[in-house]
């Protein structure tokens, strides 16, 4: 299977490619560090011989890059099986104290990047009539929490959009 993980280096998005490989899935990796994405690169094939990974260096707050990920992956892979929206940011504090700019990447990052990376490479699925569709949505995106009401408002966001997709 080919399997596609943003935010791939850290936490969740760590232990799911770590998990798929070790399933013998082939991966297609992003972050914004172009050294964990390497030494993760390293790791995972060392492990797990047979597993292509592939890695590109990605801001998530800049749709050209998201596009330019997902050209990346439709010219290396006919088909894609998995595809897993994980990278998150999070900013701790009260909603109105934010900056404009805090809550713009919030939103670019957490939900503009899985909706943009979801419609490139959707339709590949729809024409293979297969895949599945993994968005990260945090217990924040049903139940907003102190401190965390921008973050709140980009995953319930983004939990809306994985039910309209469903």
């Amino acid at each position: 299977m080919n399997c596609v993980i943003t935010g791939a280096t850290k936490g969740i998005g760590r232990a799911t490619a770590e998990l798929l490989a070790s399933y013998g899935h082939h991966l297609f990796l992003c972050a914004r560090s172009k050294e964990d994405l390497k030494n993760l690169k390293l790791e995972l094939e060392k492990t797990n011989a047979d597993v292509k990974v592939f890695v590109m260096t990605v801001d998530l707050r800049h749709k050209e890059q998201v596009i330019a990920f997902a050209e990346a992956i439709q010219l290396e892979w006919e088909k894609i099986d998995i595809l897993v929206n994980n990278a998150g940011h999070f900013y701790p504090s009260e909603m109105l104290e934010e900056t404009d700019e805090q809550m713009e990447d919030l939103m670019k990052i957490n939900f503009f990047a899985p909706f943009y990376l979801t419609k490139a490479l959707v339709p590949g699925m729809i024409e293979q009539s297969s895949g599945h569709i993994i968005n990260v949505c945090s217990i924040a995106s049903q139940r907003a929490y102190p401190k965390s009401g921008s973050y709140s408002t980009t995953k319930f966001a983004l939990y809306g959009f994985t039910k309209a997709l469903r």
